[in-house]
């Protein structure tokens, strides 16, 4: 199956996006957390990964050489976010406002403008305890644009347009305590041969060939392979796979890739939710949920993205987003009572659904109820 990438939602911040999204990172196989709510991104209270590498990323803004700029105005005129202002006698940048396109500079007349680099964040990457991959990314305090820290994280996205395969030949490692069966893998393209791998059309990152969970060999014992491309973590579990003979074997594997939206409907959202193949929009049981939600479907209306509505802190006597969303037959995917033990659950750090197994349950059916929509669409 080919990676899926999900992505969650809110018209307004509050409503439990972040926990929803970090509990369906926590009981999805082979799943990627992904938390592009970059001006806030607290992901990592809850999934507390270890962070292994750090990337800046910077955008490029204008430099205007004054003694070849002629102020004719033409990147003002091309500048389509007001970054830039001309006074008459010289040409002003707004560097906040600045989105670091390069209309100015390709524009230019007199070559008066050249590009220098600006930090406007960073790209965490790290692994959990359970072995969920985490990826964050962080805002610089007193940057205005999020988006372009947010799709410098998405490129940490490797989609294939074809199913991810990957097979394993023996060999011999030290596993733990003892010898045993090494299952390595490869990231090259085509099976060439016996003892060759088949590969999986990774990036040299190796994002997600990482965690498949347990692998189970005539022994039946856990095994661990290394890898150098998993952002400094040396073995990851492989996941339920069996092996079947002493040969090649080659594996099927879904990546799911779990995107935590920035809240709202502004360009950050877009840009965070952008090319997802589904959608969850979190919403609460107020008259606040009810209007925000609306606006964030019309967004996802707008950019054509399949999405469905979980109702958390869910209130009986509150019944009116139910009612729209029967009006505007809108998949209402789960509701979440408002039940002080979650909120207990959470400011301490802990997903509820570690405490409480059925709530469990309930996600691993969310999950479920989204592949078959998935899976339809694929069909048709």
């Amino acid at each position: 199956m080919k990676e899926v990438i999900l992505s969650i939602a809110s018209g307004k911040g509050g409503t439990g996006k972040t926990t929803i999204a970090a509990s369906l990172a926590s009981i999805i196989p082979n799943s990627v957390y992904i938390d592009c709510d970059v001006e806030e991104p607290n992901g990592h209270l809850l999934l507390k990964p270890k962070i292994n590498t750090e990337e800046f990323v910077s955008k490029l803004l204008p430099k205007i050489d004054p003694y070849k700029c002629t102020i004719c105005g033409k990147c003002v005129e091309v500048c389509e976010f007001n970054a830039l202002i001309n006074l008459k006698f010289e040409i002003t940048l707004i560097d906040e406002m600045c989105h670091g396109c390069g209309a100015c500079t390709y524009f230019c007349p007199g070559k008066a403008i050249t590009e220098i680099e600006k930090q406007i964040g960073v790209i965490r990457k790290g692994v959990t305890e359970q072995g969920i991959l985490f990826i964050d990314g962080l805002l610089n305090i007193g940057e205005v644009a999020a988006a372009p820290l947010i799709k410098a994280v998405k490129k940490k996205i490797v989609r294939s347009k074809y199913d991810q395969a990957v097979s394993f030949s023996k060999g011999e490692i030290s596993n733990r305590n003892k010898t045993s069966k090494q299952y390595e893998y490869s990231t090259n393209s085509e099976i060439v041969g016996e003892n060759e791998f088949v590969k999986a059309p990774y990036s040299n990152e190796g994002v997600n060939i990482s965690r498949l969970g347990n692998f189970e060999t005539e022994d039946s014992n856990p095994k661990t392979v290394k890898s150098k491309n998993i952002w400094g973590a040396t073995e990851i579990s492989l996941a339920s796979i069996k092996s079947t003979d002493d040969n090649n074997q080659q594996y099927l594997f879904e990546n799911t890739y779990v995107i935590d939206s920035p809240p709202g409907t502004s360009c950050s959202m877009v840009e965070a939710v952008s090319d997802s193949d589904y959608c969850i929009l979190v919403t609460e049981s107020t008259p606040f949920g009810l209007n925000d939600l609306k606006l964030a479907m019309e967004v996802l209306k707008t950019i054509d993205i399949p999405y469905g509505v979980v109702i958390n802190k869910y209130d009986a006597s509150y019944i009116e987003i139910e009612k729209y969303l029967e009006e505007t037959k809108t998949d209402l995917l789960m509701k979440i009572p408002f039940d002080r033990k979650y909120a207990v659950a959470y400011s301490k750090g802990i997903l509820p659904i570690v405490l409480y197994p059925g709530l469990k349950n309930e996600f691993l059916g969310l999950f479920d109820t989204i592949k078959e929509k998935l899976m339809k669409v694929e069909n048709v």
